[in-house]
């Protein structure tokens, strides 16, 4: 108010409005001025705000920018928050990990232990590592600090479902029938991939699918019954109407189960949905069927075309990364490993290669790594899966069988248990399962 020019105040502004989740014409008023005045800023807070923007428009770049950004400004906690929410949110495209996260969040909260929102992803981060005491004491402290938010919400009922006693889990059970979407959503971000997570990712899953039949809903149940081996509830999942993409479901089904050939769909019932043709386009390569393969592509082409003609930047960069990944999954097919390899990295890393189709790509990337014999490559891609329900608990499994491959029997055990864990829900005599406890010994 005092002075219309300041820039850094305005900076602080839209700052504030983005942490308040607050909308409206004063935080637009607050972007617009903030824009007007970017220039104006010091280097370090235009630097800080190159790396929201990439964070906001899902480019990975980001990642490596706040990387540099912690080296050149180590004392500043802002760069810290927001590394961490890079790797939160961009992280696995490229293989960070947990650890990269915990440093990340535990730097900004020494460096400033007032500032709440550090503790979001930070006592997230804590409960997908499974250190519970440390989730419930940095959970205390964001209560502390912000009272009756729905992160806090979320943050609770992620660390109740999981590890409470049984009248605290009960209780969170039961807050689900009422949760909002928003704050479901926020929940999930919280749950570790391993059994008791995967339990409460169902229990989150059935609920709001029951409420509210949103396809998001439905895919989470879906992914959440597949990671614990329950083949035939997930096939239920898939049998509901609307509540999967047909054939990222089938496709995903398949992998659990290979003797169960995935039922046939045809590009136009994808609508545009850039996972579905990819996949569609990959089954083509596959069975050698250049008619569907073309079939795939075209519809890439025209959905391209309305994209553009809408004006609709996400969805048209969503489907080139599609187009280019059933591009470069051909190559690999056909023999060209090393240029199907840097092709799907560009892809996934693109603005367009994020959430589940940037984890069909990395699945891809690490097969060709341990095909190439590069072990430690392929190990991080796969494990880089693990943040994704669909695709997680396949990657345990390569990574077994990539142990194995390379004689590390301990390694191989390992996660050879962690599967057998993840998957205490599936038929005693399924494949991967006879695998898994023949390897062990069990």
């Amino acid at each position: 108010d005092r002075d219309s020019t300041f820039a850094s105040a305005y900076y602080r502004l839209t700052q504030a409005y983005g942490w308040m989740e607050a909308g409206g014409d004063a935080a637009e008023r607050a972007e617009l001025a903030r824009r007007a005045l970017k220039e104006n800023l010091p280097a370090r807070d235009r630097l800080i705000l190159e790396g929201e923007e990439a964070l906001a428009t899902g480019d990975a770049a980001g990642v490596t920018l706040m990387e540099d950004a912690v080296k050149r400004y180590p004392d500043d906690p802002d760069a810290w928050v927001l590394l961490g929410e890079h790797y939160v949110h961009q992280g696995d495209r490229l293989n960070r990990t947990l650890d990269d996260t915990w440093r990340a969040f535990s730097t900004a909260a020494q460096l400033d232990p007032t500032f709440s929102p550090t503790y979001i992803h930070y006592a997230e981060t804590a409960i997908r590592r499974g250190d519970v005491e440390q989730a419930r004491s940095l959970i205390a402290k964001y209560h502390a600090l912000s009272v009756g938010t729905h992160q806090g919400l979320a943050l609770t009922l992620a660390f109740d479902l999981p590890f409470g006693d049984a009248a605290a889990r009960a209780a969170a059970v039961a807050a689900l029938d009422t949760l909002a979407p928003h704050t479901a959503s926020d929940l999930t971000n919280g749950l570790a991939f391993t059994a008791a997570g995967l339990d409460a990712l169902q229990a989150v899953g059935q609920a709001l699918w029951s409420r509210t039949r949103r396809p998001r809903w439905g895919t989470t149940l879906f992914a959440a019954h597949l990671s614990r081996g329950r083949l035939a509830q997930a096939r239920g999942v898939m049998g509901e109407e609307g509540a999967v993409s047909p054939a990222a479901a089938g496709w995903v089904l398949g992998l659990a189960s290979p003797e169960v050939p995935p039922r046939r769909s045809a590009p136009g019932a994808c609508d545009g949905d850039a996972v579905c043709l990819l996949l569609l386009g990959a089954r083509g390569v596959d069975d050698g069927d250049a008619r569907a393969v073309a079939a795939a592509s075209g519809a890439f082409d025209a959905s391209l075309e309305r994209a553009s003609a809408e004006a609709n930047s996400g969805w048209g960069e969503w489907l080139q990364a599609g187009r280019d990944a059933l591009g470069a999954y051909e190559a690999w097919r056909k023999g060209d490993a090393q240029g199907a390899f840097q092709a799907l990295a560009a892809a996934q890393r693109g603005p367009g290669g994020s959430r589940d189709i940037g984890a069909v790509m990395r699945l891809w990337m690490g097969q060709i790594a341990a095909q190439e014999g590069r072990a430690a490559d392929a190990e991080s891609y796969l494990v880089s899966l693990e943040k994704d329900a669909l695709l997680g608990w396949y990657g345990v499994l390569l990574q077994a069988r990539l142990h194995a491959d390379a004689g590390d029997g301990a390694g191989a055990a390992t996660e050879y248990g962690r599967f057998l864990e993840l998957w205490s829900d599936a038929p005693t005599d399924h494949p991967f399962v006879r695998e898994a406890k023949e390897a062990i010994g069990a």
